[in-house]
């Protein structure tokens, strides 16, 4: 048996057949697109949440005792979480910033615009 025979072999074990779980993956898929808000996910949400379905495939066609399969789901919800706490961290910013600009000194003009530098790194 050559080496791709094997692989595939070991995670039929563990993934299922390919023809189940890709069968389970799309029906998952697209049962999610159904869902109201589906196009006003950003990208990076509709990809964690296809590949969580890939995930949920694998349990429900193959070995649902596979660590890797829930710690794999729990990654890409993670991934997701991070990303919006991190914009939630920017807005908070920007908005301490707006606030900020009520309590210009005496002399500057209303008008005249405040820079600031606020680097993500740094928020």
């Amino acid at each position: 048996m050559n080496d791709i025979n094997v692989i595939l072999e070991a995670r039929g074990g563990t993934h299922g057949s390919f023809s189940d779980n890709a069968r389970t993956a799309q029906l998952l898929k697209e049962e999610m697109k159904q869902g109201r808000n589906w196009n006003k996910l950003s990208d990076t949400m509709k990809e964690s949440l296809h590949m969580i379905a890939h995930k949920t495939a694998r349990i429900l066609s193959g070995d649902p005792t596979v660590v890797d399969h829930w710690a794999d789901i729990s990654g890409y919800a993670k991934l997701v979480a991070d990303e919006l706490s991190a914009a939630k961290s920017r807005a908070n910013c920007q908005r301490n910033i707006e606030i900020s600009k009520d309590v210009r000194p005496k002399w500057m003009a209303d008008d005249e615009e405040i820079i600031v530098d606020i680097r993500p790194e740094l928020v």
